[in-house]
């Protein structure tokens, strides 16, 4: 497999010079998709775990609230409500976030953030076997 690499690099290295740089392309082609799906993943995992806090911490003040309020009269159904309705918005926004950043449907569709690479460099392998193997 080397030996028709470094014939081709002894006699026409302008070719593999012009290979290299579309490799550089097909890589910066690449990497901006898949930097933009983590930026959007990690973005979206720094969200929920903001909201869980928030909402433990809005779950924790209802709940003392509840029990500094009402521990001695019950409470009304609307004062229960906002008790623990309250907690429950950011609990429910985190949730979805974290769900958002489970999903990964578009970039595992095509072989994932990097499928060309992984394309073009078997289509790359499989010259060198065959100039590897053909008579020269």
């Amino acid at each position: 497999m080397l030996p028709p690499l470094l014939r081709l690099a002894a006699t026409r290295p302008q070719l593999l010079a012009d290979h290299a740089g579309a490799w550089v392309d097909l890589l910066q082609a690449e990497c901006g998709p898949a930097v933009a799906i983590l930026r959007r993943r990690w973005l979206l995992q720094a969200a929920a775990c903001v909201s869980a806090l928030i909402a433990v911490i809005l779950g924790g003040v209802s709940l003392m609230m509840w029990a500094a309020l009402f521990a001695q009269q019950p409470a009304s159904t609307l004062t229960a409500a906002v008790l623990w309705g309250v907690p429950l918005v950011p609990l429910i926004l985190a949730v979805c976030c974290a769900l958002l950043a489970r999903a990964g449907g578009a970039e595992a569709a095509d072989g994932g953030p990097f499928g060309a690479l992984g394309r073009q460099f078997q289509a790359d392998l499989a010259l060198l076997r065959q100039a590897a193997e053909s008579p020269t």
